[in-house]
């Protein structure tokens, strides 16, 4: 159970949850990662011996809850009692050894299609996502004690069924250099996409505003192609996935860059000169009198 990133919370405009869901317990190290971080925590597990083992390992741990069974069966159930959004970790494959083989080797496309009739926004993590459409040999080696070499079969599990199941308005984060959860590269994450809704406001919100010394409504389409593209390039060289960066988050991290202190949303942008204004981001002056938490370049 990996921890997301402040990184990811300030990109997809998220908070955290108060319940976050495991399904795959093993030895409980899931669990122990995200223990102080979470009011509620949940793990299924399918094999008897990993689901005493964790009972016993967390018997002290009032926010810890246990089940035992097939996490497509026991999942519809423990989401019934809670109406809110979660943040659900999907890791209950079978992986050699003494872990449990289910009715299949890997649930991940029963578990997505029950998430997916949700009302609520989960934040939905999957985990070896390496293993996508393929089959093979994994494992630490043969006589390894926690994840001996095994066969696996993930064929049928493949990222455009990931996609084909994601709720409308959802994108797919991959973790790469651990950007958006403190755990395995090979993650994935799908969140809803609110920018949309967060630009409508915002422009809204700057379309309100008076003209006067202040430079918001005087940028042209130029200005503004040259900020986004400013933007874009500094997520490409940071390594960000390609598919949001889409015009509507460039506008909303455009308004992002005027409107906030010292980058406190946009750490990775040092400096943008404004070629027709003499404006630099660092040298941001503030001035909240517009709208709440709505901040202002002004003219130096």
């Amino acid at each position: 159970m990996p921890n997301l990133t402040n990184e990811f919370y300030n990109l997809t405009n998220t908070i955290k949850t108060n319940h976050y869901i495991e399904t795959g317990t093993y030895l409980g190290d899931g669990i122990k990662c995200v223990l102080n971080n979470y009011n509620n925590i949940h793990s299924i597990e399918l094999s008897e011996k990993w689901y005493e083992y964790n009972i016993e390992q967390f018997t002290n741990n009032n926010n810890v809850k246990m089940y035992f069974g097939d996490s497509k069966k026991i999942l519809p159930e423990l989401l019934i009692n809670i109406n809110e959004s979660i943040t659900i970790y999907l890791d209950a494959h079978y992986s050699g050894g003494t872990t449990a083989f289910g009715e299949e080797e890997v649930p991940l496309l029963f578990e997505l299609e029950i998430l997916k009739n949700r009302k609520y926004d989960d934040i939905i993590i999957i985990d070896d996502c390496r293993l996508l459409g393929k089959t093979g040999i994994c494992g630490a080696g043969d006589n390894h004690p926690i994840y001996p070499t095994m066969e696996y079969n993930w064929s049928n599990i493949t990222e455009n069924k990931i996609v084909n199941l994601m709720k409308e308005g959802y994108i797919l984060l991959k973790n790469d250099n651990h950007k958006y959860t403190d755990g395995a590269q090979d993650q994935i994450i799908l969140v809803k996409n609110n920018i949309t809704e967060n630009l409508k406001y915002y422009d809204k919100l700057l379309d309100s505003i008076k003209e006067d010394e202040y430079i918001i409504k005087q940028l042209t389409k130029q200005d503004k192609k040259y900020i986004k593209q400013f933007i874009y390039d500094n997520f490409i060289e940071k390594g960000y996935d390609k598919n949001i960066l889409n015009d509507e988050f460039l506008n909303y991290e455009m308004y992002n860059c005027i409107r906030h202190s010292k980058m406190t949303i946009s750490p990775y942008m040092n400096e943008l000169y404004l070629p027709q204004y003499r404006v630099k981001i660092k040298d941001i002056i503030i001035d909240v009198k517009y709208g709440p938490g709505l901040r202002l370049l002004k003219l130096t």
